[in-house]
């Protein structure tokens, strides 16, 4: 199946329900043809019942649209390389050539005591079987939360004002669409839930106040961000780590100040691939175990997250 993840709407679902969930680096599957949410994070994303599955379907949608700025935009990027992600996994990668980072800010902090122990026995397992891991830390990890909310508002507040003009497609507009979107935005903004309406008002405050300065500096703390993360990953394969805190909670239960995307939200403000692995059941629910790697990286990324799959399953 296809969705979109902007901060985890792939993956987390896919942590819940024990699939793979795989999200992209931003820009190489296009946009066209998907309502716009945030524009400089939307990503296309896949569910799969494995790995080999999710590389199959990538090779088929994978590639530049004129429609699309962003996808235009990646394919002018000297890292630019698509296709032949079902031919690395065929390769095999062995489980000794393998390093992974453990990101130890994922084990922090709301995540269930029970899901950090699940995940250090999956490591354990890894490292046994001849994977090699080793620990690092971010040191803004936790500002990940107020970046990507202010550009995800941000952004969102501006589609809605201006009617749905999708300015990043450079020109490409549909009409019908742009029309419709006005029309029904008007006519059911009093059926907005309140979190939906808090949203837009929080990102109309951020375009706003201070001539965008708020957005502006976001911007920037994802390049800074983005350098923790490669810093950490120096010359390993993928970073690791829980790709939820929790398992899925019932709606009753669930905090309205619940952090659902704290693992899965910096992969789209750093524009890398991630993927969600199925990594077993506490009491009768599933988690999921995230990897990620740089920008590009997508073909190490699955043959690394095959082999890792193959491991724990």
């Amino acid at each position: 199946a296809i969705g979109t993840d902007t901060g985890g709407s792939v993956r987390i679902p896919a942590s819940y329900c024990g699939v793979v969930g795989y999200k992209p680096t931003y820009g190489i599957i296009p946009i066209s043809g998907i309502v716009e949410n945030t524009y400089t994070k939307d990503t296309p994303g896949i569910f799969a019942k494995n790995v080999y599955q999710t590389a199959k379907v990538l090779d088929t949608i994978v590639g530049k649209d004129r429609s699309d700025p962003a996808s235009m935009q990646a394919a002018g990027r000297d890292q630019y390389s698509i296709g032949g992600y079902t031919s690395k996994i065929e390769e095999q990668q062995t489980k000794e050539e393998i390093e992974l980072v453990l990101i130890k800010n994922g084990l922090d902090g709301p995540t269930g005591e029970r899901v950090v122990d699940r995940n250090r026995d999956t490591l354990k397992h890894l490292s046994s079987n001849g994977v090699n891991i080793r620990e690092e830390s971010i040191h803004h990890y936790d500002y990940g939360k107020a970046i990507k909310n202010t550009i995800t508002h941000s952004e969102n507040a501006t589609h809605w004002r201006d009617g749905g003009a999708v300015y990043r497609r450079g020109g490409v507009i549909s009409e019908k669409y742009q029309s419709e979107f006005t029309q029904r935005s008007h006519s059911l903004s009093s059926e907005l839930n309140i979190h939906f309406k808090s949203r837009l008002l929080a990102g109309s405050y951020l375009v706003n106040s201070n001539g965008g300065k708020y957005y502006t500096k976001a911007q920037k703390a994802r390049e800074l961000l983005q350098k923790e993360f490669s810093d950490a990953l120096g010359d390993a394969d993928a970073i690791i780590m829980p790709t939820m805190p929790t398992t899925a909670p019932l709606l009753e239960n669930c905090p309205p100040d619940y952090d659902y995307p704290r693992n899965t939200r910096h992969a789209n403000i750093i524009r890398w691939p991630a993927i969600s692995l199925p990594n077993g059941l506490i009491d009768g629910l599933p988690i999921g175990i995230q990897l990620m790697s740089d920008e590009f990286s997508d073909k190490k990324l699955l043959s690394v997250a095959s082999t890792v799959y193959d491991l724990i399953e």
